[in-house]
């Protein structure tokens, strides 16, 4: 009979779940700026008079509004990511006063 292998060393949990806090914040990023970019691009097709071949007049007017939505969309979503809070164990969100992990119960510093 063979010896049983040797037990692998214990991960370190909380680099495994602050990693996937920051891919998940990464990916969130990602879908707000293609989001934007798409509001933006949108109202560039809008604003084309496909017929006639040109912008209409109202053209700059709309593609700055939509310019101006997207960078407030942008600008509110950076700053709730910025003060958003997530648990240690779980990584799941919590709120930024929070002194228990409402899902897992895990003490929070």
């Amino acid at each position: 009979m063979s010896a049983a292998p040797a037990p692998l060393p214990p991960r370190d949990r909380s680099t495994q779940v602050t990693r996937d806090a920051g891919m998940r914040a990464d990916r969130r990023s990602i879908a707000v700026l293609t989001v934007v970019i798409l509001l933006v691009g949108l109202s560039v097709l809008v604003s084309f008079n496909w017929s006639a071949g040109g912008f209409i007049p109202e053209a700059p007017t709309g593609i700055f509004l939509a310019a101006l939505v997207g960078a407030i969309i942008y600008v509110s979503f950076r700053y709730a990511a910025a003060n958003a809070r997530t648990c240690p164990a779980c990584s799941r969100r919590i709120p930024p006063d929070a002194l228990l992990c409402p899902y897992c119960g895990q003490r929070l510093s």
